[in-house]
């Protein structure tokens, strides 16, 4: 990556002088040292000016040494506010924090911006108990219905999907929250997962039923599902502690049965 010139050319989109810029900085793969032949570059460009910016003009793309550009301008406020307005998962935001590069402004400034945010975004009981009710109720249970639902229907890819989501939710979600697990990217799901301390037995194996890449069929699907499901449902009343969960979630646990 030719630093100086990336910086340039980001800037330059959005007809941009070095001057009116206080940062650039880097995001996603680049930033951890994991890209590939095909990976983006995902840039912050952070303006010295405090005006609010529309959509429009927040995004920016672009083509650099043969690969895709995006880049978010805003100004500094913003970036932090962008951390911690709740719009992405808890633990997204934690390793981008961590992560994320400086390419261009001051590095003492932007490190006193760093320990800020990673100062706010501290794992307390209160965010892993919220993270576990969300993920349990709200997105294993919700694709986990949807799966039994389309099991007697003829769409196919629907049931699929379906199945894929419910994956996703399990392990980049509900057992990022009970091992309060920090993601790096969407490729570092499964890895994290496999070798969290809390997991089910054969998760890896449950996973590739539940991505069509082992036993493909309903039934197999199906049944991995409700084993996750089993399994989750019970290490909460067991194991995690019902008296941290709302009033409302300990009724889901214990009348909603898998």
């Amino acid at each position: 990556m030719e630093k100086e010139g990336l910086v340039r050319y980001a800037i330059s989109l959005r007809d941009l002088k070095p001057s009116e810029v206080k940062f650039v900085l880097i995001d996603g793969s680049v930033a951890s040292g994991e890209e590939r032949e095909f990976s983006d570059y995902d840039l912050y460009i952070v303006k010295k000016s405090p005006k609010n910016l529309s959509k429009y003009e927040k995004e920016v793309w672009g083509v650099f040494g043969g690969r895709l550009l995006t880049a978010t301008v805003m100004s500094s406020r913003d970036y932090e506010k962008s951390y911690l307005s709740g719009e992405f998962p808890f633990f997204w935001l934690r390793k981008s924090a961590k992560k994320v590069k400086l390419l261009f402004g001051d590095e003492r400034e932007f490190k006193k911006i760093r320990i800020r945010l990673l100062n706010s975004l501290k794992w307390t009981p209160e965010i892993q108990n919220e993270i576990v009710e969300h993920y349990y109720g709200m997105e294993l249970f919700e694709y986990y219905g949807k799966l039994r639902n389309s099991a007697s229907e003829k769409d196919e890819m629907a049931f699929y999907h379906f199945a894929n989501t419910f994956a996703d939710h399990f392990v980049g979600g509900f057992l990022s929250g009970i091992n309060r697990s920090d993601i790096a990217s969407e490729r570092n799901i499964h890895k994290e997962a496999l070798k969290a301390k809390v997991k089910p037995p054969n998760l890896k194996g449950e996973l590739l039923i539940l991505y069509g890449l082992k036993g493909r069929s309903k039934k197999a699907t199906l049944e991995s599902s409700r084993r996750l499901m089993s399994w989750a449902r019970d290490y909460l009343i067991a194991d995690y502690g019902m008296e941290k969960f709302s009033k409302g979630f300990k009724e889901v646990l214990m009348k909603l049965k898998v």
